[in-house]
């Protein structure tokens, strides 16, 4: 027998589905207010896919956007030490916090370390995604948020790798600490498989079922992350920013058309980009008042 609906029946019912069908939204891991004067934070994309995302703080000095004042110490890096934050409610399903960095930028990494360094893997609340925060600093991820490296143990006893998680930093379901968004997570540092400070975040969808020892399973490749209460602007490096140009995060990803050619400046969604990490942009003139 055919079924027929009202109008009104067929908007509640898609009211509905909306939300479940949707991707969940995230925060960006960072604040503008902890960064100095003319800095913002920024994207190279697509190095690693169109999803596994580099972040960078770049500063205006001597007419261009740069990553840092020099290669001798992790210190002359403007991403070193800054701030990250959990960019979405759920619980930390994996983590290590004491491996440590890497001395200097381009330094030879040692092979013991795990390439991600020291991280925090959140299980989002809703327990349909991931999301990983790499080459955190040394020491600087809370120990009360890492129940596997709660001390100050460099390295991790058990590496065996079961399904996708590594035993020594994977948290059992009764052991796992419960994040806000929004709530400090650790430093930018420069540990694991990093020529140079910087954050890499991407994030994985979980199936439905567990793996053969009763743990979570994510999807083999990382999927696009939708951002919401940030601005991006297109980044050219020897152009300064004012208001113009900006364009408001409403849940929307920040990898842009998966069909975008490696590293093209120009086209729409394409390309390395600033960010300014905050609900609210900067009114830097007259134009900036119609935002």
């Amino acid at each position: 027998m055919k079924t027929s609906f009202t109008p009104a029946l067929v908007v509640l019912l898609a009211w509905a589905a909306g939300p479940a069908a949707a991707q969940e939204t995230i925060s960006f891991p960072g604040r503008a207010s902890d960064l100095a004067h003319d800095s913002y934070w920024s994207v190279g994309e697509f190095g690693e896919g169109c999803c596994k995302l580099d972040f960078n703080v770049r500063r205006w000095v001597d007419g261009s956007w740069q990553k840092g004042s020099g290669y001798d110490h992790n210190s002359q890096n403007y991403d070193w030490n800054v701030p990250v934050y959990a960019p979405a409610n759920g619980k930390v399903i994996s983590c290590w916090r004491n491996y440590p960095d890497n001395p200097h930028p381009d330094t030879p990494k040692p092979a013991n370390v795990g390439g991600g360094g020291n991280f925090v893997a959140i299980l989002t609340e809703n327990e349909e995604h991931i999301i990983w925060l790499r080459h955190l600093k040394s020491g600087t991820i809370l120990s009360s948020l890492c129940p596997p490296n709660s001390g100050s143990q460099q390295y991790p006893d058990d590496t065996t790798q079961e399904g996708g998680w590594v035993l020594g930093n994977f948290v059992d379901p009764g052991d796992r600490v419960q994040v806000k968004e929004g709530d400090y997570i650790g430093r930018i540092g420069s540990s694991g498989q990093s020529d140079a400070p910087h954050l890499h975040m991407e994030m994985h969808a979980v199936e439905d079922d567990l793996d053969a020892w009763g743990r979570e399973v994510f999807s083999g490749g990382p999927i696009p992350m939708r951002f919401r209460n940030g601005w991006w602007h297109r980044l050219e490096a020897d152009e300064t920013l004012s208001s113009n140009g900006w364009h408001r995060q409403r849940g929307e990803g920040l990898s842009g058309d998966p069909d975008c050619p490696v590293y093209q400046y120009d086209a729409p969604g394409c390309g390395f980009k600033h960010i300014h990490a905050s609900p609210y942009l900067r009114r830097a003139d007259a134009a900036a008042g119609a935002i």
